[in-house]
């Protein structure tokens, strides 16, 4: 089987579904993206590990009076990235096959959601900082990715963002190695090596709250101290003297939740 099947047949199958409509080329898409894997696997079974050079070549002249080829080939290397290329089309396909497209919001809305109630359950505690510091890397990175995708559409919002981003880059110092107005740089960080970052990070996360279990919620009385103690504050600064004159009877009660308050903060 010539490479070149597998070289045209992402545009081939583009351009039918452009034809057939748009009902019909969500099926087209994936239907092409299980026959370019296909294909790939196919290259992976036919490979002589024990043959060095290019295998299934194809080398065709193209411009004979400029010594121009059209010239094809597979080795160790480049099959490994072409399989993996093949593998990561037909799963972001077929991801976006059975995805509602309709609110996209809605994932970094449920995202923040469950930050926010970490954060207010202290979800830190009882030896639990590194789930939580490896979930508030992933919301990062989640954030990186949805701006980077910004920047990969090309459009006249797009490059508005991007060259008003270059100035606060090189003022944050970075812009050398952050170059949003670099479109290859930015759409290989969106599709390519962030998802690949979250994705790891992600297992890491799942695998840390299945091992450690969900931290438990906090103590009443606990809240009860921090509640007492910004009470009394506020009595002291309000009416300093009816707070020297309560302050004896309180002091031992204030200082006991306060110090079960603190423990909050200590097992980490």
């Amino acid at each position: 089987m010539a490479l070149s099947f597998l070289l045209w047949a992402p545009l081939f199958f583009a351009l039918l579904g452009a034809l057939l409509g748009r009902r019909m080329a969500p099926k087209v898409a994936l239907f092409g993206s299980a026959v370019t894997l296909g294909m790939a696997i196919y290259y992976i079974a036919d490979f002589d590990t024990g043959k060095a050079g290019l295998q299934h070549v194809t080398d065709t002249v193209w411009i004979a009076a400029l010594g121009i080829h059209y010239k094809l080939g597979v080795d160790g290397l480049n099959l490994f990235l072409l399989t993996l290329t093949t593998l990561l089309w037909c799963v972001a396909t077929l991801y976006a096959y059975f995805r509602s497209w309709d609110r996209p919001q809605l994932f970094f809305f449920f995202m923040v959601l469950h930050l926010w109630g970490q954060y207010f359950m202290a979800g830190w505690r009882q030896g639990r900082a590194a789930t939580w510091m490896i979930g508030v890397v992933i919301f990062g990175i989640s954030v990186l990715t949805a701006f980077t995708g910004y920047l990969s559409q090309q459009n006249f919002a797009s490059q508005f963002i991007a060259i008003n981003a270059k100035d606060a880059m090189n003022g944050a110092g970075i812009g050398a190695f952050f170059n949003v107005l670099n479109f290859g740089q930015m759409y290989g960080l969106h599709v390519m090596l962030l998802p690949i970052g979250v994705t790891i990070l992600v297992v890491i996360h799942i695998v840390l709250v299945r091992t450690r279990g969900v931290v438990k919620p906090i103590d009443p009385t606990v809240l009860a101290g921090l509640i007492g103690s910004l009470r009394l504050s506020r009595d002291a600064a309000e009416r300093p003297s009816a707070a020297v004159v309560a302050w004896p009877n309180a002091a031992e009660s204030h200082f006991s939740l306060r110090w079960r308050a603190s423990s909050l903060w200590a097992p980490i």
